[in-house]
């Protein structure tokens, strides 16, 4: 090995080490924001369709739901009486982000005042959307075991009746896909409206 390029592989594994300890320090960092939030994108999973149901329920009544009214982006509140709060990014710029939250519910989010902020903030929503997608899933399920239980015994009797269970099976085998293909749509609809309102 020659004396010229042991400074440059020095500089290398130097740069190599640097890197790596900062992205462990900024992933340390992202861990423990979105692990400190759990608990609150838990609990707005659970209030997705809680608030769409309200929103449909109350959506012609000016004096509970207010026309271009922001109801109060905590979960499991309904309040209408809300005000624009910082919820991140660096304030007075570009990457200051707010949401609509009353009085008494201070937004619960960690901020950092920076632009990772926002990157806290989309995952926060990512993870909410997957929990309550896989609250929906379950929910699906139970409701169709019934349905999956029945298909598998008419397929089990299709050998004595020349194909009629087989048919039987097939047909509520496609009321299941159906449903479960209203589900996710509605799934999606109830995102769309907490996200409009």
């Amino acid at each position: 090995m020659s004396s010229g390029t042991q400074p440059s592989s020095l500089i290398a594994i130097t740069w190599m080490v640097l890197s790596v300890v900062a992205f462990l320090a900024m992933m340390g960092m992202f861990v423990w924001a979105i692990g400190s939030s759990l608990y609150q994108v838990g609990r707005q999973s659970l209030d997705v369709w809680p608030r769409a149901a309200w929103m449909v329920q109350h959506f012609s009544d000016p004096e509970v739901f207010p026309p271009k009214a922001e109801i109060c982006a905590a979960p499991f509140c309904r309040s209408a009486d809300t005000q624009p709060t910082l919820v991140g990014g660096n304030p007075g710029h570009r990457s200051q982000s707010k949401m609509y939250f009353c009085r008494e519910h201070p937004p619960l989010l960690p901020s950092y005042s920076s632009r990772f902020d926002d990157l806290l903030r989309f995952t926060y929503w990512v993870l909410a959307m997957a929990i309550s997608f896989i609250e929906t899933v379950v929910v699906v399920l139970i409701l169709c075991s019934p349905l999956m239980l029945l298909r598998s015994w008419l397929v089990r009797r299709d050998a004595g009746l020349h194909g009629m269970a087989g048919k039987l099976g097939n047909g509520v085998e496609m009321i299941q896909t159906w449903f479960a293909c209203l589900t996710f749509i509605a799934w999606l609809a109830a995102w769309v409206m907490f996200a409009w309102w």
